[in-house]
């Protein structure tokens, strides 16, 4: 991430830092002052500063994209051969008439 901010020239501004700090602040019902302070004596400010940035650079990322649709694939034919024995199910006629011989097996 650091060299695509580098390539595309991308800094972060102490406003968004506080900007983004009072939205925070907001949602945990602080005053963005205090959480600001809470941030650099905890050292999470630096680490916050990174993610804003990372924040612009898939923003800047996304921006630029050039997107191409391409057509899916069509599905292959579904080949039974390859199945594992586990997925095959036998049809209930055959199951019953295997009961049915087993029950007359002397045994």
């Amino acid at each position: 991430m650091d060299k695509i901010a580098d390539k595309f020239k991308i800094e972060t501004t102490e406003e968004e830092i506080n900007g983004h700090i009072a939205q925070m602040a907001i949602q945990r019902k602080v005053r963005p002052e205090r959480l600001k302070e809470e941030m650099q004596r905890d050292g999470s400010l630096a680490q916050f500063k990174q993610q804003v940035r990372e924040q612009k650079c898939v923003a800047k990322l996304l921006e630029t994209a050039k997107i191409t649709e391409v057509d899916a694939p069509a599905p292959k034919p579904h080949d039974h051969k390859h199945e594992h024995p586990k997925h095959h199910k036998k049809p209930a006629e055959k199951t019953a008439k295997k009961q049915r011989n087993r029950e007359k097996a002397p045994g």
